[in-house]
């Protein structure tokens, strides 16, 4: 499982995604820790360069490539980890055809929270 850092979640490439249920697990860890209003970019400072992209955390579920989007919050996930709990590890996803990232409603009335900003890759 991915740590949580100083001031956010780790990043995690899209060269390294995550399995959805390691995901769920990170998501959980980040939202026992997180303050309200935080949002999930490493915002402490290093020696090291962060990363300056939005597509903050990749996952890998069914053969396609998801991102949680940086400034996603604290509430977003809180409602998501609700869904969660309420339907399961295997929660629907779904995104609307298309080309272009497109958002992904969860759950089995497909809501789209607001904060919680997940994205399907093209």
């Amino acid at each position: 499982m991915r740590g949580r850092f100083s001031g956010g979640m780790e990043h995690v490439s899209r060269r390294s995604p995550l399995p959805r249920d390691e995901f769920h697990d990170t998501l959980r860890a980040w939202h026992a820790d997180a303050s309200d209003g935080e949002v999930i970019r490493e915002t402490s400072s290093s020696d090291e360069e962060l990363y300056d992209g939005d597509d903050w955390v990749w996952i890998k579920h069914l053969g396609n490539r998801f991102y949680l989007h940086a400034d996603t919050t604290r509430a977003g996930i809180d409602r998501y980890l609700e869904l969660l709990d309420a339907e399961g590890e295997t929660i629907r996803w779904s995104a609307a055809p298309g080309t272009g990232d497109r958002p992904v409603s969860v759950g089995a009335n497909g809501e789209v929270i607001e904060e919680f900003r997940l994205y399907r890759a093209t």
